[in-house]
């Protein structure tokens, strides 16, 4: 068999053999690209008041899921997440909510459950979660995120009403 395939190969080189012209498919000018979403999701932005409200709706399951968001700081199942480095460990942060009792924040067990296993060193991945209810009516919260550093202050402002909006909207608390 190979000394057909150096045979073919010679006779190609040599000019004596010719493949067959196959000519390219034509595309059309246009080209409709499907939808390839899987769902009838409809999402509506929304700015409220400072905050930045993204409620999604799908019509196939009737759920309905949203994200409250502002700067480092991200409404979460009743929680408000405050970002920082992901390099910091925040497991025994501390917070004032204005002026108040100094808290220590402790992230509960399915946070450390749901992070990457490669990431056991510092599985709270720099984030710090307050309940909610704490923060109702407050302008500011001061969080530690661990002993011997400076306390970073996050403006609440405009939380209240954007939780109201989020509530109006059919967003789960």
């Amino acid at each position: 068999m190979s000394i057909v395939l150096i045979g073919l190969a010679a006779a190609a080189t040599s000019g004596g053999f010719k493949l067959p012209h196959l000519p390219l498919p034509r595309l059309p000018h246009t080209v409709t690209i499907p939808d390839l979403s899987l769902s009838d999701t409809r999402i509506k932005k929304k700015r409220v008041a400072g905050w930045n409200l993204i409620v999604y709706k799908d019509s196939f399951t009737g759920v309905t899921t949203c994200r409250l968001s502002k700067g480092r700081m991200a409404y979460e199942s009743g929680k408000v997440a405050f970002q920082f480095r992901s390099s910091t460990d925040t497991s025994r942060a501390t917070y004032r909510v204005a002026n108040g009792p100094v808290m220590t924040a402790v992230a509960p067990l399915d946070t450390f459950m749901t992070t990457n296993l490669a990431r056991l060193e510092n599985p709270s991945q720099g984030r710090v979660l307050v309940p909610a209810q704490e923060l109702a009516g407050s302008t500011q919260i001061a969080i530690r995120p661990r002993y011997a550093r400076k306390a970073s202050t996050f403006r609440l402002k405009g939380l209240d009403t954007a939780l109201a909006q989020a509530k109006a909207r059919g967003c789960p608390q």
